[in-house]
């Protein structure tokens, strides 16, 4: 339907491509998948880490217009179609890291620990399998987290 109304090319009419990250698990895997800002940037985590290969292009389009907001009639007007980013494939097993994040809720349980974090790798390929730590947060909704997270996100980011 975007692209019908973009070919009349009506005057005055701006189309804005907007996304924003869904994670469908909430809070599984979150200290390790990170999450990202309002603009769609990588804050933490495999976000960050590899924010320039998952971020793709924002299409846009690129046309001259004069002090009173009219296009100039000889201007050449360019669209850029947006662009995806690229797929990143983890060494992570569902299962496991299911598993492990169980683990490390029930330690946290049982020892009354502020903070509990497991890592299962496989030894001979260096794989990391799961990666779990509790308190964890929802990556939907990373400001929400525990108190005290937030504050060692920012001494890392440092």
């Amino acid at each position: 339907m975007v692209k019908a109304l973009r070919e009349k090319n009506l005057k005055g009419i701006e189309y804005i491509d907007d996304c924003k990250r869904f994670y469908p698990q909430s809070n599984f895997a979150s200290y390790l998948l990170g999450f990202t800002g309002s603009d769609n940037q990588g804050q933490n985590g495999v976000e960050l880490t590899y924010e320039k290969y998952l971020n793709g292009f924002s299409g846009r389009s690129i046309t001259m217009i004069d002090g009173r907001g009219e296009t100039f009639p000889i201007s050449d007007s360019k669209y850029y179609e947006p662009q995806d980013g690229l797929n990143l494939v983890l060494t992570i097993d569902e299962v496991i890291q299911h598993f492990a994040e169980k683990a490390v809720e029930n330690a946290a349980i049982e020892n009354k620990a502020k903070r509990v974090t497991a890592i299962v790798m496989e030894p001979k390929t260096g794989d990391i399998l799961a990666l779990a730590v509790k308190p964890d947060y929802d990556n939907n909704d990373p400001r929400k987290a525990p108190a005290g997270l937030a504050d060692s996100w920012a001494k890392h980011d440092q």
